[in-house]
């Protein structure tokens, strides 16, 4: 039986980016510096692939990699060592901005920067039983400020924003044993969920980029 596969070399329109085709790569750790990194994505443009989606970068201080900040201006010049050998390719790159909640790993390269992990409650992470806060109203505003100020920053880079979905997966597994006997989630739990859902709308997710 033969299989028609002429629609993977189609390009497709992706909100305000067009894709050479529809092969894409996803998004994986590697752990390089922005201009070591940028080679590395322009080699797989190179290759032929479509759309190229980064690995996460997170945006809040307590949370992100040791020496990545994309929080702040600073940022931005990295942003455009990784994107612009992709570009050089004529493919479009969605940088990925992400809170990782419980599951994420504690900042220890600057003391200024350290604090405790981040999430809806404080349910120990399943990845590595690290017990997180629960977020309060000034950790939920400043998650939210972090998404948009690092969304922002990524767009001035020359790349789009995608905006990670472990934020919801965090939110959902940190509310499991706050239900009550109906299955119905408590009401400041949900509140919380809500507002971490607002936080993710807030990145400017559809906003103009480069590509």
């Amino acid at each position: 039986m033969s299989i028609e596969l002429d629609v993977l070399w189609q390009p497709v329109r992706i909100g305000a980016a067009t894709t050479r085709n529809r092969i894409y790569l996803p998004a994986h750790q590697v752990s390089l510096p922005p201009k070591e990194y940028g080679a590395y994505l322009g080699e797989r443009a190179r290759g032929g692939v479509g759309l190229i989606v980064t690995h996460g970068f997170h945006v809040v201080a307590n949370s992100a990699k040791a020496g990545v900040s994309p929080w702040l201006p600073e940022w931005i010049p990295a942003v455009e060592q990784m994107v612009k050998p992709v570009h050089a390719e004529g493919v479009p790159v969605f940088v990925q901005i992400t809170h990782m909640g419980a599951s994420g790993v504690r900042r220890t390269d600057d003391i200024d920067l350290w604090g405790p992990l981040l999430a809806p409650s404080a349910i120990p992470s399943s990845v590595h039983r690290m017990v997180p806060k629960p977020m309060e109203a000034d950790d939920i505003a400043a998650l939210i400020e972090g998404f948009a100020t690092t969304a922002a920053h990524v767009q001035a880079g020359g790349a789009r924003v995608q905006a990670a979905r472990q934020l919801h997966v965090e939110a959902q597994h940190a509310v499991v044993s706050q239900v009550d006997v109906g299955g119905r989630v408590r009401g400041d739990q949900r509140d919380r969920v809500l507002e971490l859902d607002r936080a993710q709308g807030g990145t400017g997710a559809e906003g103009e980029g480069r590509g």
